[in-house]
């Protein structure tokens, strides 16, 4: 088995469960990330006033989780080429959602700081790894469909974040509002269990029998591509 053969294999297939596994366990993992934008802007005044900072303090901060997402999306993608796509996205929600959790108990700008960068880099991580696992599991004919599909759930985060921030805020402070952000993390976790490595990373890493096995589980969750125009989904508005 080749490059090709992977390719070819996975064009042929139609839209099916394993397609609609795939855009809605990306999407979430964007979600989160997003989830975690939107809330520190939305709670930034209360954490300067708890901690005592500055504006100034604030714009660091905010800065320090973006420097994160330019480190994260160099040094991630090199590590997604030697140990997989699904290992780095894996680890990349897990890293920026323990971080997330640790802002909860930060107590001073430097704790807050270093915690965002963290943050920024699994982040950073995230996204242009979806990117590269949507093109290399799905047939040329949904790529665009999925990544569609996907980036949509960018815009649920910011609308779901401060829905979520109006009954939390006031209980728990900004603190819990990043706490009850690992509830969508750990869903997308488990969602995410259930994908397997992409076959043309493991086919490229000599893996043949991985790789087969991914394709399989790809060609059970999609019929033949000329048996299923009806079953596609239809996203026109």
């Amino acid at each position: 088995m080749d490059e090709a053969e992977v390719r070819r294999r996975i064009d042929a297939r139609g839209w099916g469960a394993f397609f609609n596994g795939l855009w809605i366990a990306s999407g979430l993992g964007w979600m989160a990330g997003a989830m975690n934008i939107a809330a520190l802007g939305l709670v930034m005044p209360l954490i300067l006033a708890d901690l005592h900072l500055s504006r100034a303090d604030g714009g660091m901060i905010v800065s320090a989780t973006f420097a994160g997402f330019m480190v994260g999306a160099v040094v991630t993608g090199k590590l997604a080429d030697v140990y997989g796509r699904r290992t780095l996205l894996i680890a990349n929600i897990l890293l920026f959602s323990a971080a997330a959790a640790l802002v909860g108990f930060a107590q001073n700008f430097w704790m807050l700081l270093l915690l965002r960068f963290v943050q920024g880099t699994g982040m950073g991580g995230e996204f242009p790894i979806i990117s590269t696992y949507l093109n290399e599991l799905s047939p040329p004919r949904y790529r665009a469909r999925l990544v569609g599909l996907t980036s949509a759930f960018f815009s649920y985060a910011f609308a779901l974040t401060p829905l979520i921030g109006i009954f939390l805020v006031p209980v728990l402070g900004w603190r819990g509002l990043f706490w009850s952000l690992l509830l969508p993390v750990a869903f997308t976790i488990w969602v995410r269990r259930a994908l397997p490595e992409s076959p043309i990373f493991l086919v490229r890493k000599g893996r043949i029998d991985a790789a087969e096995a991914a394709l399989a589980l790809i060609e059970a969750g999609s019929p033949k591509a000329d048996t299923v125009a009806s079953a596609e989904p239809d996203t026109r508005g």
